[in-house]
């Protein structure tokens, strides 16, 4: 029986999905979003364009699952850091990942790509360094979107120095008194 196209030969390993999904975002990394193409994911891979399709039913689908694998990487800080530099760590990591991938991250803040995997991976993130503050949930909600719009903002202005740190540690303080519930005194 003749092989059905789009199928590897019998001789050829079968395609991860692991592989296909660091291939797609090393590609996204080096070529940029915008010249990113499933033919030339598969090109890259040595398979038919249709192989893909086994595993991702859309281009969307694809990016949608390169993100999540993307953010995978985003571990949540540990051990007994206090809250701030759990905070750091976590922005730290954060701005060297949207870095190395602002094409996707642009796509993501866009809302190109679906964000439920990356956001979930952030929140579960941010959630285990703020857990010992007490923060009310429209607070907590304030703190997350704010440290979420500061960092995307510092990875896609495209300024690769360490600057950031000095506005994020104003934000750290912000969030310390907003969960201490004390305004310091104004020096006049």
């Amino acid at each position: 029986m003749p092989r059905r196209p789009g199928r590897p030969p019998r001789s050829t390993p079968a395609l991860q999905p692991a592989q296909v999904l660091a291939t797609a975002a090393a590609l996204i990394a080096a070529e940029g979003l915008g010249r990113f193409s499933v033919r030339g994911l598969a090109r890259t891979l040595s398979v038919d364009p249709m192989a893909l399709y086994h595993y991702f039913p859309s281009r969307s689908a694809l990016l949608a699952a390169t993100a999540d694998h993307i953010f995978a990487g985003l571990d949540t800080p540990t051990g007994s850091q206090s809250w701030q530099e759990q905070l750091e760590e976590l922005a730290a990591a954060y701005i060297l990942l949207a870095r190395q991938h602002r094409g996707l991250i642009a796509a993501l803040v866009q809302g190109d790509i679906p964000l439920e995997g990356p956001v979930a991976r952030f929140e579960a993130a941010l959630t285990s360094a703020l857990e010992g503050l007490t923060l009310s949930p429209a607070a907590r909600a304030a703190v997350r979107d704010l440290v979420a719009d500061y960092l995307n903002g510092v990875a896609l202005a495209a300024d690769d120095s360490e600057q950031w740190r000095a506005g994020f540690a104003i934000l750290v303080a912000g969030i310390g008194v907003t969960a201490s519930g004390t305004v310091p005194s104004s020096s006049r």
